[in-house]
């Protein structure tokens, strides 16, 4: 059999396995603290839904554009894009 039973290696293993549960309830409870402060949460502008569009850009662009945003830590190059036109 590729698998016999083995109490006592069944034994170490639960064991084992009831430490590890027993220590990660502890780091748990240490991580909380009772001094949590709650930040109010501002209102949020209304979500406009967003719509597909297809841009030409010469190649020199859209690296630039692509370089610009991940360096500026965008999601996406049309994030940074759709950022840049409602600043105009």
């Amino acid at each position: 059999m590729a698998f016999e039973y083995n109490s006592e290696k069944s034994n170490k293993i639960k064991k084992a396995l009831k430490s590890n549960s027993s220590d990660e309830s502890n780091k748990k409870e240490t991580h909380s603290s009772p001094n949590i402060e709650i930040k109010t949460i501002e209102v949020q502008p209304p979500h406009e839904i967003k719509q597909r569009y297809n841009i030409m850009l010469d190649p020199s662009v859209k690296q630039k554009a692509d370089k610009i945003a991940k360096d500026k830590n965008f999601k996406s190059t049309s994030a940074f894009l759709n950022e840049l036109i409602k600043s105009l």
